[in-house]
């Protein structure tokens, strides 16, 4: 009985201690290296008109003429820039000398949602979405008086790793403080 218990302690604290340098490592693993990673983000913007007469989609429309214009700051050197309907990129095209792209006019479909994505980097390609109008980055298109769907709430956690691994260091912990105590009370029994 006397073995087990201290092959049990034992475990406990190996566990317990390759937990606590687990959780270490893995808090040190997002560090960045200064000078390695993506270039500074240029900032990229965007808006998206419809060629009707009120500037709006109408009721009932299954497609519309609309035309997307935007900018990128800081004049970045090979920046492509691709027009994104429903998530498929369309063909990649540089940047006008001044900085900023123009697609259309062009028909699309209603419902649709639009993005922008962009390409940038030294010999090394960076990929980013250009904020839209109300700093969102998908604008979704539909036609006047439809009802969208709304996404659900975020209810995750991005640190569950993180969380995972102090639960178990704490169980470890405990079972170790419950064996001991149990057996301290047998020895002086």
């Amino acid at each position: 009985m006397r073995s087990s218990v201290r092959k049990l302690i034992g475990t406990t604290t190996v566990a317990t201690i390759v937990a606590l340098f687990g959780l270490a490592g893995v808090a040190s693993a997002g560090v960045m290296i200064p000078g390695e990673g993506a270039p500074a983000n240029p900032g990229c913007n965007f808006t998206v008109t419809f060629n009707t007469p009120d500037g709006l989609v109408p009721a009932g429309a299954t497609s519309v003429t609309a035309t997307v214009t935007g900018a990128i700051g800081g004049n970045p050197s090979g920046v492509l820039v691709s027009l994104v309907l429903d998530g498929v990129a369309g063909t990649p095209k540089a940047l006008n000398p001044d900085g900023t792209f123009v697609f259309g006019p062009q028909v699309i479909s209603v419902p649709v949602d639009i993005s922008i994505s962009y390409t940038y980097g030294n010999k090394n390609a960076y990929s980013d979405f250009c904020i839209g109008p109300g700093g969102q980055s998908v604008v979704r298109v539909r036609a006047a008086g439809e009802v969208a769907a709304r996404a659900l709430a975020f209810t995750g956690s991005s640190d569950t790793t993180r969380n995972v691994l102090i639960g178990f260091a704490a169980l470890m912990l405990g079972t170790v403080l419950v064996v001991g105590t149990r057996r301290r009370k047998h020895a002086n029994a």
